[in-house]
């Protein structure tokens, strides 16, 4: 928004304020996490990144004479706040009080480098390794060595493909979440998984040991999927991962399905057909949510084939269309909270998260899934279940995790509480990444209001 603008809206929160404080007012102050957006009925619409409010003071709501009302509702939505407050330092001491939590343990693990897919975009260079018993083991040995400290232990499959390896998922899932309820640990696990192998009989194993988050890629309607996504052997694959969902779909149990699309400047013409489609099998189901996200450059060899969408344009394009979930194809008001207004957070990236770790199928060991080159490894999981660690490198990426602080444009960013530093492997390639467009936050603002409050919307 122009300054202008914000001063202009500033100016009528003022107004509202002095309303509501009275001689009180010099007490308080806008918190500098505000974003406006002043329509032209007298309307304004208030998002606080911060808190993750989202409020709509009509023209009667700021004309009223109820201060009482007035005080509550702006100060518990943090729109003001006391003077004395540091919003920017609550947000990087709330930050380091996470990535410095040793109760919460992340492991994601790759029990595959191995896949059945050879999309075009992939960065993976596939190993042809497969996690030997002997990793399995040590891993549940690792859990067990800290389970009695832990809160929390999260357990993420990812590959290459993992399900190729099913049969260890289960297993060492299993025991992990032996481990966690005997110690009062709560559990989470979840796979990142193309699909393919997802058939419905597999997934209720993987549930039965308490696999209950999946992230499935379907890059579009069939014509464009399987020309993104093909089998190692050439195949197509668009048809069976839609079936396996659907039979998915069926089961009663409590589960979260992300359907992933990814896209790029030679498939979003194609979006809307998807959209469609999708909304048609799942958008009835409020346990499946659709993610959509642009393709970037890995450095790749693969990388010549794309044609990648600026970042101005990605974010427009997802937002757009996330719009038009919302609004056109009647999902639920969760998903406006969820996708269009980010939520924020303490931590961007779980690779800041110092009980979080990579493990590779051979032991290997890495903070990000993106960089699981050689020169990018911290260290190995030993067979006795401890860790040998390259503490040069461990901190250097702990250095890089925290350098958003000492950053001037980021600490004088509204949107800090929601993207706090970005992604850490673009600091460390000395890269800002800012995703987040403040034209797409305001145009979901006023798409709300013109939903619920102009058009009589539920």
């Amino acid at each position: 928004m122009p300054p202008e603008n914000q001063e202009e809206c500033n100016n009528s929160l003022n107004n509202v304020i002095t309303k509501a404080l009275g001689i009180y007012s010099h007490k308080y102050k806008f918190s500098r996490y505000n974003i406006y957006k002043k329509n032209t009925d007298g309307a304004l619409l208030i998002f606080n990144t911060k808190t993750g409010a989202f409020s709509i003071l009509t023209s009667q709501f700021i004309n009223t004479e109820d201060k009482e009302r007035y005080l509550t509702d702006l100060v518990k939505n943090g729109y003001i706040i006391e003077k004395e407050r540091n919003e920017r330092g609550e947000v990087i001491e709330d930050f380091k009080k996470v990535t410095d939590d040793k109760t919460i343990m992340r492991l994601i693990i790759l029990p595959a480098e191995i896949c059945n897919f050879r999309c075009i975009y992939c960065y993976e260079t596939f190993s042809g390794r497969k996690r030997p018993n002997e990793i399995a083991k040590a891993i549940v040995k690792f859990v067990y060595r800290h389970i009695k400290k832990l809160k929390t232990l999260e357990i993420s499959w990812f590959g290459g493909e993992p399900l190729l390896a099913a049969e260890s998922i289960i297993s060492v899932t299993q025991e992990c979440l032996r481990l966690a309820k005997a110690n009062g640990v709560k559990f989470l696990a979840d796979v990142t998984t193309n699909g393919y192998l997802l058939t419905p009989r597999l997934c209720k194993n993987l549930i039965a040991v308490g696999i209950t988050g999946y992230q499935v890629t379907i890059d579009g309607i069939a014509e464009v999927h399987n020309q993104y996504r093909k089998l190692k052997t050439g195949g197509d694959t668009f048809q069976r991962i839609l079936e396996n969902l659907c039979g998915i779909k069926r089961l009663n149990d409590e589960i979260y399905v992300i359907v992933r699309t990814n896209f790029d400047q030679n498939s979003i013409y194609k979006l809307d057909e998807w959209i469609n489609l999708y909304s048609a099998n799942f958008g009835d189901d409020k346990r499946f949510r659709l993610l959509l996200r642009p393709i970037f450059r890995s450095g790749s060899e693969r990388d010549r084939r794309l044609k990648i969408c600026p970042l101005e344009k990605a974010a427009k394009i997802e937002s757009e269309f996330s719009l038009y979930l919302w609004e056109k194809l009647g999902f639920p008001d969760s998903y406006f909270y969820e996708v269009l207004l980010p939520s924020p957070k303490a931590v961007y990236c779980y690779g800041g998260l110092s009980g979080c770790w990579v493990i590779g199928a051979n032991g290997k060991l890495w903070k990000c899934t993106d960089a699981l080159d050689e020169t990018s490894s911290l260290g190995y999981l030993e067979e006795n279940g401890t860790l040998s660690i390259d503490h040069r490198k461990l901190t250097e990426w702990q250095l890089d995790t925290k350098s958003w602080i000492y950053d001037r444009d980021c600490q004088d960013c509204i949107f800090l509480p929601l993207c706090v530093g970005g992604c850490i492997l673009s600091q460390k390639k000395r890269k800002k990444g800012c995703y987040i467009l403040h034209q797409s936050i305001t145009d979901a603002m006023e798409m709300y209001y013109m939903k619920k409050y102009l058009k009589g919307g539920d």
